[in-house]
């Protein structure tokens, strides 16, 4: 997990008009110049549980977990790849989704699966531009996973992909999202989702997101963000204005037999209202990302299990483990 940076959001100065983004070899945007835009992200809320203290809670933690799929074999055609999932998450399951972006022409019929079961997507945010790729589209999907999952290895398929670079359609990555029962913590969750194209020209240079914490200020939390592209150009992602990286937070690291467009990125925060999270890309070079989920699991204390009941002194009292 990434730690938080002490340095402060600077301002982008960039003035003048907008230019629009070129699709090189590399994926980079060769426009310059434009103004500084900070609009809000199209992400909505999707899952939100808050704990409601000893009476009632249900020791909910959430996990994350992403994988890299663009060229992937058996490409050309499809993309496939796997998600490695803990017992304690697959089998404790009460919300669980999986991410995924297509870059390509057109609308594509549904061929993706997890564990060999076709996949009912759920559209979510605009289809944007291309992140800076020579596709038309980026058209960005969510699957409700919750029935799918196993302990282990959870294995994806049928993604569109042509196995070739600016030629539609690619596939760039796809996360798993699980909300499931804990044996020791309850954490308040918030899960978003829609499509935040920040780039310069079709999209916006920074996107910015208010996520609707109940829990008190000053306590530590977890923050994921998931997104394609991630190339090595400037960008940074931003919690309460603080940036959390030292310039370039999207990478394309997931693991995965892909090459890499894709993270599933994982901050250390602490709650501070607003609670704003937000992805900006940066000069010279101006990263071009689609940024599709987030989730923010904020510590709220313990959990009570099963209650057992010894005798003492002659009593019976509740105690719990």
């Amino acid at each position: 997990m990434r730690n938080l940076a002490t340095t402060s959001l600077a301002v982008l100065g960039l003035l003048g008009s907008v230019a629009l983004a070129v699709a090189e070899p590399n994926g980079r945007s060769s426009g310059s110049g434009g103004p500084s835009v900070q609009d809000p992200s199209n992400q909505t809320v999707i899952f939100h549980y808050v704990p409601t203290g000893p009476a009632g809670n249900e020791c909910l933690d959430a996990w994350t977990g992403g994988c890299k799929l663009r060229h992937a074999p058996p490409a050309p055609a499809f993309a496939s790849g796997s998600i490695s999932v803990p017992g304690i998450v697959a089998n404790g399951a009460v919300f669980a989704q999986l991410y995924w972006v297509v870059l390509a022409d057109t609308q594509l019929p549904p061929t993706e699966t997890l564990n060999g079961v076709l996949l009912t997507r759920v559209a979510i945010g605009p289809i944007t531009p291309s992140p800076c790729w020579a596709e038309t589209g980026a058209y960005a999907y969510r699957a409700d996973v919750t029935g799918l999952l196993v302990p282990g290895v959870n294995t994806l398929s049928g993604f569109p992909d042509s196995g070739a670079f600016n030629v539609s359609p690619e596939s760039e990555g796809a996360t798993l999202v699980v909300v499931h029962h804990a044996n020791a913590v309850d954490k308040e969750i918030i899960v978003t989702a829609g499509n935040d194209l920040i780039a310069l020209g079709p999209g916006v240079t920074t996107a910015s997101l208010a996520l609707p914490v109940a829990s008190a200020d000053g306590i530590g939390a977890e923050l994921a963000l998931i997104g394609a592209d991630g190339q090595t150009a400037e960008d940074e992602c931003y919690w309460n204005g603080v940036a959390l990286d030292g310039g370039d937070a999207w990478l394309g690291i997931d693991p995965g037999p892909g090459v890499g467009y894709w993270d599933t990125l994982e901050f250390g925060v602490f709650t501070a209202a607003p609670n704003t999270v937000s992805s900006s890309t940066l000069p010279p070079t101006l990263d071009c990302i689609n940024w599709v989920g987030t989730v923010l699991k904020v510590k709220n204390g313990g959990c009570e299990t099963v209650p057992v009941q010894p005798r003492t002194w002659g009593q019976t009292k509740d105690l719990y483990r």
